[in-house]
């Protein structure tokens, strides 16, 4: 309903949407109901991230997803900017950047660097969660 347009540098609404939604004093409720908003894929791993539960970790979902880390965590991205999910520490910041040279020396090395670079999350709320995603 509200959003931020990144091609234009600026706020825009849907004035339709806004007239049409129920009243409630929850944000909580207006986050919900804006989770149609999000991308299919982004919907999908808010999906298979609430399966997992409240806190879930980016090599655990990854592996759920049948993806690599850095596509989880690309798709996941949007629930972040929505403030669907909210990250636990600072190295969801670094998923596909910290370890982007690899030894060729060393076959283990995407596994130890997994282990190293896993970003935890939680949602934002229990009904975010909760919410079904169509």
């Amino acid at each position: 309903m509200i959003f931020f347009d990144l091609n234009r540098g600026e706020w825009n609404w849907d004035i339709v949407a806004i007239r049409n939604v129920e009243n409630s004093d929850s944000v909580i409720d207006f986050l919900v109901s804006s989770q149609h908003r999000l991308s299919e894929s982004a919907q999908h791993i808010l999906q298979l991230a609430a399966c997992i539960g409240a806190t879930f970790d980016l090599k655990t979902l990854s592996i759920i997803r049948e993806a690599s880390m850095e596509t989880t965590a690309s798709e996941l991205y949007m629930a972040i900017k929505a403030n669907m999910v909210i990250p636990l520490n600072e190295n969801y910041k670094y998923v596909g950047v910290a370890f982007n040279e690899k030894s060729d020396d060393n076959e283990d090395s995407d596994d130890t660097n997994s282990n190293l670079l896993n970003p935890t999350y939680k949602f934002q709320h229990d009904r975010v969660q909760q919410a079904p995603i169509p």
